[in-house]
């Protein structure tokens, strides 16, 4: 009885989630506003751990394993690391947290961590004041929006998809 009723359950939240979607075809993704926030703050402490150690040969290795991790989680949240510990440990502890709509921070995620790459790459290049400058960046932009909710790669991010948007070309006959 209890498979039933959780079956119906998930199916209920897929038809909210189709509902609420936007004049495409795709289903809006929704992610818990403290979840974001813990995976923000979590990913910008490992930038700023390498960026503390930069003078170590491991630092931009330590980027490059944040990166992954960050990334992947923007693939799907369900593959992010720090979205599963705070799954597992603090979102028991706060039942009732607001959602919003994931999309424009899985993208801002996709974002700085190519750029936190592309500053590794350029360490490991010989490049480190542009290489940490970059890092330096992307771990600038975790803290605003994770602390501040204002961070200037998402907004800058959802200012050109919304004119993407508007500017679209109808396919009307």
């Amino acid at each position: 009885m209890t498979s039933d009723t959780s079956s119906a359950g998930a199916a209920a939240s897929t038809d909210r989630r189709a509902d609420d979607s936007d004049a495409s075809t795709s289903a809006r993704l929704t992610t818990r506003q403290d979840e974001r926030r813990f995976h923000q703050l979590a990913t910008a402490a490992g930038f700023g751990l390498a960026l503390m150690m930069a003078w170590a040969l491991a630092a931009p290795w330590v980027v490059t394993v944040v990166m992954l991790t960050q990334v992947a989680g923007s693939i799907s949240a369900d593959w992010s690391l720090t979205r599963r510990f705070h799954r597992a440990f603090a979102a028991p502890l706060t039942p009732d947290a607001a959602h919003e709509d994931a999309a424009p921070f899985l993208r801002a995620d996709a974002l700085t961590g190519t750029a936190a790459f592309a500053g590794a790459v350029f360490v490991v290049a010989g490049i480190p004041p542009l290489g940490w400058s970059l890092v330096g960046l992307s771990t600038l932009s975790l803290l605003l929006d994770g602390l501040a909710n204002r961070g200037p790669l998402r907004l800058l991010l959802e200012r050109a998809f919304a004119w993407a948007e508007r500017n679209r070309p109808s396919h009307a006959p």
